[in-house]
């Protein structure tokens, strides 16, 4: 927080669920995860989807919104005042 590095803490925890999700689906089916940001989508591939609430599943979409916006510099301005 003191850094206001939000954009920057907003990818590194898309990330690491993204990397958390692939990891189970990975460790359930012996296969490749799918090659997806959608954390949503991950969760269910993963079969994690049904343990999470209203709450968890809109924090993964908005999650990966921030994500995917986040990789177009010109956008960058705009997500941080937000």
């Amino acid at each position: 927080m003191e850094g206001k590095r939000y954009l920057w803490a907003i990818f590194l925890c898309q990330q690491a669920l993204e990397k958390a999700f692939k990891a189970v689906y990975y460790e359930r089916y012996e296969k490749v995860p799918p090659r997806k940001h959608d954390l949503v989508a991950l969760a269910k591939a993963a079969g994690l989807l049904e343990e999470c609430d209203n709450d968890m599943i809109d924090y993964l979409r908005r999650l990966t919104v921030y994500y995917i916006e986040a990789h177009y510099p010109e956008e960058k301005a705009e997500l941080s005042a937000k």
